[in-house]
């Protein structure tokens, strides 16, 4: 979601022109329904991949991470179709969050 604190640490991390960040939980979900978003790194992502199935996205094309990250309420979708980039998304993100403990 734009303006956040983790939006601002990928913007360092990824190359310009791969991110896009959104205004609210309703623009994620029409990204990833429209095709326009590969991932969904947010708060409360399970509510998110619930309102996913709610519109008609089949539940067996969503992977919601099992892990908890404990530094703010976030947490990540991604297309179960590719996952190395999974995994690579599960890597940026353990980045994120390690990041302002070692500045």
């Amino acid at each position: 979601i734009s303006n956040t604190r983790v939006l601002d640490l990928l913007q360092v991390l990824v190359p310009k022109g791969i991110l896009t960040g959104v205004d609210n939980h309703s623009g994620l979900s029409e990204a990833f329904l429209n095709g326009s978003c590969n991932v969904i790194l947010a708060p409360a992502v399970a509510i998110l991949v619930k309102r996913l199935e709610n519109e008609g996205y089949p539940p067996d094309e969503v992977v919601l991470s099992d892990r908890v990250f404990q530094a703010e309420p976030t947490g990540i979708t991604t297309r179960n179709n590719d996952p190395e980039f999974s995994d690579f998304c599960k890597w940026v993100v353990q980045a994120i969050l390690t990041i302002p403990n070692r500045s």
